[in-house]
């Protein structure tokens, strides 16, 4: 009886390990794919401009606040301030900071919203056309070496030149 469990088991594990060794393995470097891509350029390039703007405001704000910080500061220490208009003050620039603080959390969340609207369409297309060449090319696995997750594999296809011609890159 163990004998015929073990033969059994011992033929499960040749089944196994045959399909494993019959799946043909591909990968691609996508942030190399994203680099050649027209659209995904312009998409970097709009980014970087809004993000400038929403950072331009950002800092405007910032120095404003500042140079009335320091008028402030230079009447409090010549003692042109009463404490009731330093309690004011005080309130006055923590409530500012406060309006710097949710700009700026702001900003970070259209920045990431916009990322996201720029680069969705690209990512799909991308997307589609490395599940097409997999599927075109009978891979069973694509692997991303951009994200360096792979320690060790067997040898396997670079399909970047497929999905590049999929995608008419040059």
């Amino acid at each position: 009886m163990k004998n015929i469990l073990r033969l059994g088991l011992m033929l499960a594990l040749l089944a196994c390990s045959g399909e494993l060794m019959a799946q043909k393995l591909g990968h691609i470097d996508s942030s190399q794919l994203l680099g050649m891509m027209p659209e995904a350029k312009a998409a970097e390039k709009s980014l970087e401009v809004f993000s400038n703007q929403l950072n331009s405001q950002l800092e405007s704000m910032v120095t404003t606040v500042q140079n009335e910080y320091k008028d402030f500061m230079d009447k409090a220490n010549k003692g042109l301030v009463t404490p009731n208009e330093m309690t004011q003050q005080e309130q006055y620039f923590a409530k500012k900071q406060e309006e710097i603080n949710q700009f700026q959390g702001e900003a970070e969340g259209k920045i990431m919203q916009k990322r996201e609207t720029e680069f969705g369409p690209i990512l799909k297309t991308a997307e589609d056309a490395i599940r097409a060449v997999a599927t075109e090319g009978g891979y069973t696995y694509i692997f991303d070496t951009s994200l360096g997750v792979v320690l060790y594999a067997q040898p396997s296809d670079d399909i970047t030149a497929l999905v590049k011609q999929r995608m008419g890159i040059n």
